[in-house]
């Protein structure tokens, strides 16, 4: 009678506790992480915003996640909870990313001249476990076209003109996502085209490197095989 009694007792507690994790709840799908709507801002944005971008969230203990392919205004990512630091970017022709870099390729002597059109965001963010939290990224455009143009006087010369290119020193390769100071002189070259009695080359650029001067170099050459060469100050 005694064996049957502690029968009946033990199995009363067991189903009791069993009862008890099949009742627990979570406020979400991702109990022991956090989790982060993403609401993309394109305000300050005057030319298209590109088709996808990247998240990258690394947190206070050095761990990366990163979140591919990205679109629209609004994302949810999964990371690890605490505080972490958040990078967004897209992928843009001729710019190569490294860490929180962002670098213009080589191309000859100097850089691209018309690298893809560039966006980013870096900012701060804090997650708990079991909860999704609000933050809205304000883009920010990191290339920029720069348009070169100028009168040729008289109007007749432009008929013994054969070729003008332009060198511009002192254009920065690299631009710091954390901060957007931009590093890294160098030069591109460009050329110009020629429509009447006037000349005019666009360039697409980070900016200029604040560390050294920069310099406007025009090389005209002309049908005769004589060349001339102006160097100008920019700043």
């Amino acid at each position: 009678m005694n064996k049957i009694r502690y029968f009946i007792l033990i199995s009363i507690i067991i189903s009791t506790f069993s009862g008890c994790d099949e009742d627990e709840k979570y406020n979400t799908s991702h109990p022991e992480e956090g989790g982060i709507i993403l609401t993309m801002d394109w305000s300050n944005i005057t030319a298209a915003n590109p088709s996808t971008y990247q998240a990258r969230v690394t947190s206070s203990s050095g761990t990366s996640r990163i979140f591919e392919n990205l679109s629209g205004t609004e994302n949810n990512l999964v990371v690890e909870p605490g505080d972490a630091i958040l990078l967004i970017y897209n992928h843009a022709e001729n710019i190569t990313i490294s860490g929180t870099k962002a670098i213009i390729n080589n191309i000859g002597t100097g850089i691209a001249t018309n690298p893809g059109l560039f966006f980013s965001y870096f900012g701060e963010i804090s997650t708990l476990r079991d909860r999704d939290m609000t933050h809205t990224a304000l883009m920010r455009q990191q290339t920029g076209e720069l348009k070169i143009s100028f009168a040729i006087k008289p109007a007749n010369m432009i008929n013994r003109i054969n070729r003008i290119s332009a060198t511009l020193e002192g254009v920065a390769s690299e631009l710091e996502m954390k901060t957007n100071n931009l590093s890294g002189s160098s030069l591109i070259t460009t050329t110009f085209t020629q429509n009447s009695y006037y000349a005019a080359t666009m360039v697409r650029l980070f900016g200029f490197d604040p560390s050294t001067r920069q310099h406007l170099i025009l090389d005209i050459e002309f049908k005769n095989g004589s060349q001339s060469t102006i160097t100008s100050d920019l700043i």
